[in-house]
């Protein structure tokens, strides 16, 4: 008897909680967690890694590039750079005249198209330009 009488109390529990429902509020209810992506890359003369935000057609991404010169190790400490994300034809660009920090440039872009792209550095200093390339840059159609 004492058997059954557990048996019974365990299959209502299973059924009580088998049967709640999660209305769903919104198109889009949920959070979404913070992610970065990073990218390294050598030339003969930098180091450059990049920390940003995924790249979404039509969303700013704030990307945060943070260039070494290799020769000495120190911060680049440039006149300028552009960062341009390329597509074909499609092409958006910022120019920051300046560090946030020694070294690190923080760029915003709005990608108005989705697919590969590459993401290019022109750093201007008062004797020199220099082109640093990352290829295969993902431009998301949405966030999801």
């Amino acid at each position: 008897m004492k058997n059954i009488s557990l048996y019974v109390l365990l299959l209502a529990i299973v059924s009580i909680s088998c049967n709640k429902s999660n209305p769903v509020t919104s198109e889009h209810d949920h959070e979404h967690d913070e992610v970065k992506l990073v990218y390294t890359k050598y030339t003969d003369k930098y180091e450059l890694f990049i920390e940003t935000d995924p790249f979404v057609k039509e969303k700013s991404s704030t990307i945060l590039a943070h260039f070494t010169k290799l020769n000495d190790f120190k911060p680049l400490q440039a006149t300028s750079i552009t960062a341009y994300l390329i597509n074909g034809d499609s092409k958006v660009e910022q120019t920051v005249a300046g560090s946030e920090k020694p070294g690190i440039y923080k760029f915003v872009l709005q990608p108005d198209k989705n697919g590969a792209h590459q993401l290019i550095f022109i750093i201007t200093g008062t004797s020199m330009v220099d082109t640093v390339k990352v290829e295969n840059i993902v431009v998301y159609g949405d966030e999801h």
